[in-house]
């Protein structure tokens, strides 16, 4: 017969649960990376904006072409969750996010976003999605490409006064046009591994000095992709308005951090956002009697029955999964 949750519980609790007998068993996982911190405006003048951070790369066997992993009784499962890359300081670009893994599955940290000094300035970085690049007000950049491939997307290039998008795992980065095109970060993927869809890897929005926007889209900044990516910063009308430091992407959404930017009169450049940590998500089918076999550690971990039966294994730090017998 099926057996209802609170059968389970009390069958758990006399000790009449059955045990887990198949082995191995196939398990679906979301593994992804930390996203790319976004790049820093300089004090020297408007137009010197950082490109977006890249998502971190994405790799599921949910709903997917890719083989789920197979996991075997009385084995402890290492995980590792990625961090984000720092945004970059005055001038410099983003760093690259961490890498997240499970069982020899890796997914790479997001690229970060390109600097706003030198001609050519410096290009976004490589990662499982590329960082924009940054722009110096008159050099323009190249986005970092996604790699290796199939993690996500290349970051945006930059126009003289905007910034590129940092990749995200659905879309590239948007290139950045002067007066016309925002440089927004690419859109995530979304993915219902854990029972409704939720979006993950989205890209950072690029810095941008605002010229041509109206004052509404300058206040409500560059969009960051959908999937936790940070928005790019752009400043008030000059003279008056102090530069703005680039959103972090979202926590446990391997989202990119956005571009910092400033505007005349030179003052202190702004920082570029902080990558969003990356997530590890496991899910067990039903048939293998999960409740009681299945446990994470630590406990900022967790691990849930949903209503068919399935366990869902979520990891926001690095930790590990045991499969008992």
């Amino acid at each position: 017969g099926v057996w209802s949750l609170t059968s389970q519980r009390i069958a758990k609790s006399q000790g009449t649960w059955p045990r887990l007998t198949l082995s191995p068993f196939s398990a679906d996982y979301l593994i992804v990376a930390g996203g790319g911190g976004g790049g820093a405006s300089n004090c020297a003048a408007s137009g010197h904006d950082g490109g977006g951070g890249g998502a971190g790369g994405y790799k599921t066997s949910f709903c997917s072409p890719a083989s789920p992993v197979t996991l075997t009784v009385n084995t402890t499962y290492p995980i590792v969750i990625g961090g984000g890359g720092n945004g970059g300081p005055d001038s410099n670009r983003g760093s690259t996010g961490s890498n997240s893994s499970f069982n020899c599955i890796t997914s790479n940290g997001g690229g970060g976003g390109g600097g706003s000094s030198g001609s050519p300035v410096t290009p976004g970085l490589s990662g499982g999605s590329g960082g924009g690049a940054g722009t110096s007000g008159f050099a323009t950049g190249t986005g970092g490409g996604a790699s290796p491939p199939g993690q996500g997307n290349a970051g945006g290039n930059s126009s003289p006064q905007n910034a590129g998008g940092g990749g995200g795992a659905g879309a590239a980065g948007t290139t950045g046009v002067d007066s016309t095109t925002f440089g927004a970060g690419g859109v995530g993927l979304a993915n219902s591994i854990s029972g409704s869809p939720t979006f993950y890897a989205g890209g950072g929005g690029g810095g941008s000095n605002g010229g041509g926007f109206p004052d509404s889209e300058r206040n409500a900044g560059v969009p960051g992709g959908n999937g936790g990516g940070g928005r790019g910063s752009v400043p008030g009308p000059a003279p008056f308005s102090p530069p703005r430091a680039g959103e972090a992407g979202t926590a446990n959404t391997g989202g990119g951090g956005g571009g910092g930017s400033v505007t005349s009169p030179p003052g202190p450049g702004a920082s570029g956002g902080a990558g969003g940590s990356g997530t590890v998500i496991v899910r067990v089918p039903s048939a293998v009697n999960p409740l009681g076999q299945i446990s994470v550690t630590p406990g900022t971990n967790s691990f849930a029955l949903q209503p068919c039966g399935a366990g869902i294994a979520t990891f926001t730090v690095s930790g590990c999964l045991v499969v008992g017998q």
